[in-house]
This record gives structure tokens, C-alpha cells and sequence, in this order.
């Protein structure tokens, strides 16, 4: 990621060292639930790219995909060494695949069961993968709607209103905690600062940037930073009993329910 940035070895080999191992990092993101619900979906994706690849009138679309995918690795790793995985681009292909998948399964379990429609064997998968993926989407969920940030962001915008306009402001990687203030915040992460308390340069951030108030960190964070530059001030965050969302027994109910 250096190279991005003009950092660090930038020559053809360290180019090239550096795209494969993040390509090969990408490869295990397309297995997670996290991006496509599991490995669950490949019980299907697999047998949908060998019937593409053995009728030779599909075999050109199967090749389409996987070089629409190789191509944009290629220029992802490889030229703007970027690590992120871009699976919305061509993640389309995958389910159509899948779906290649279930019809020839579903006919091969008519063959064998020939007093069962091959769709009734075809619906009934699909909805074995819906059923999966919305337990996918459940866990998902469950992570970023365990608690509202809503009240945080209110209160924040309410203590940075008070700070003075010339006002140097830093924060932990929480885009959130700014949603509702207009002021702008420089991101110095938590593991940033853990990486340079290591090494007692905690304050070297802070006065590069000229900080001079904090907000979003956790305490012992926060105790880290103003032992090492004691002009920063700590910006408290104390969510009102107004800004508090309050949910009937009914909307709980659902809401843990899609949870």
C-alpha cells in the first residue's frame, strides 16, 4: 500500500511481489459469509461452471466472467496495488452461475427420482440458499445494528459546536461520530497510536497536525494521547436522555428477529 502513496520500493519486482500477495489475499474474501454467505453457495457455483465449461455454445460466457474478474484483479493489484475487495463489480456472475448449478443438479436428481419435476427439485434449493443467505444476512446485521450510533453522533455535534472555529480536531477511524457536525476531523486510528506508543512517539502526530482537541477515543487511548501532549483537550460525549431512540416491546421483537 505504500507504493500508492510513493513510499517504499517501487521497482518491477517489488510491484509485482507486492500485486500477487494482494491478490492472494483476496482469493480466501470470496469463501467468507461476510461477501457471498459462505462456501455454501460454491456447492452450486461448482457444478454450474462445469456444465458452462463442458457445453461448448456456454463455454465462452464462463470464459467472459473469469476474465472480466482476472482482468480486474490484474488492475487492482497489480497497478493500483489496492487491497479492498471489489466484488460488487462482478458479482453478478455468481449467482447466475449458481443458478446454472441448480438446474443441472435438479435435473440429475429427476433422473434419479423421475416421479419428482425436476422444478419442484429446483425450487426447493433455492430456497435451501435463500434460507442460508438470509442467516448470512442475519449475522451481518446482528454486527452493525447491535446499537444505534445515532445518539453519539448528536451529542458529538453538540460538543464540537462549542470548540472554537481554529479548532484542531482528531479522531479514531469512526466516520460515524461526525455524521451530524459540519466540522472536519483529522483520523489519527487507535492502532496508529498503539503502534507509536511502542516506540514513546505518541506525540509526533499530534503536533505535526498542530492537534488541539480529541474526540471518539476510549479512555485508556485518550489517556495515552493527553500524557503525551497535555495541551490536547478531550472532547466528553454524553448522549442525552432525548437523543435515546425508544423501541416498543413489538419493534424490539422485530428488529432481533431480522437480527
Amino acid at each position: 500500500m505504500l507504493k500508492v502513496f510513493g513510499i517504499g520500493d517501487r521497482s518491477l519486482l517489488g510491484g509485482v511481489t507486492s500485486g500477487m500477495w494482494l491478490f492472494l489475499n483476496t482469493l480466501p474474501q470470496l469463501f467468507l459469509q461476510d461477501y457471498i454467505g459462505g462456501i455454501f453457495l460454491w456447492l452450486f457455483i461448482i457444478p454450474g461452471v462445469i456444465v458452462l465449461w463442458q457445453q461448448k455454445n456456454r463455454r465462452l460466457l464462463l470464459l467472459s466472467v473469469v476474465g472480466l474478474w482476472l482482468s480486474m484483479e490484474f488492475f487492482l493489484r497489480f497497478i493500483l496495488h489496492y487491497g479492498r475487495v471489489h466484488l460488487m463489480d462482478w458479482g453478478w456472475a455468481l449467482p447466475i452461475v449458481a443458478a446454472v448449478g441448480i438446474i443441472a443438479l435438479a435435473d440429475m436428481l429427476h433422473q434419479r427420482w423421475r416421479h419428482i419435476p425436476a422444478l419442484l427439485f429446483s425450487v426447493l434449493m433455492t430456497f435451501i440458499i435463500v434460507g442460508q443467505m438470509g442467516q448470512a444476512n442475519r449475522k451481518l446485521f446482528a454486527l452493525r445494528y447491535s446499537h444505534s450510533f445515532v445518539p453519539s453522533a448528536y451529542a458529538a455535534a453538540q460538543a464540537l459546536a462549542q470548540l472554537p472555529v481554529h479548532a484542531v480536531i482528531a479522531r479514531p477511524n469512526h466516520l460515524e461520530l461526525l455524521f451530524f457536525s459540519d466540522r472536519e476531523a483529522i483520523e489519527i486510528a487507535n492502532q496508529t497510536i498503539e503502534y507509536l506508543a511502542q516506540r514513546g512517539k505518541v506525540r509526533e502526530p499530534f503536533d505535526y497536525y498542530h492537534v488541539t482537541h480529541i474526540i471518539g477515543y476510549d479512555n485508556d487511548t485518550a489517556a495515552l494521547i493527553t500524557n503525551a501532549v497535555p495541551a490536547i483537550k478531550n472532547v466528553e460525549i454524553s448522549p442525552s436522555k432525548d437523543s435515546m431512540i425508544v423501541l416498543s416491546p413489538m419493534v424490539k421483537y422485530l428488529l432481533n428477529t431480522i437480527r
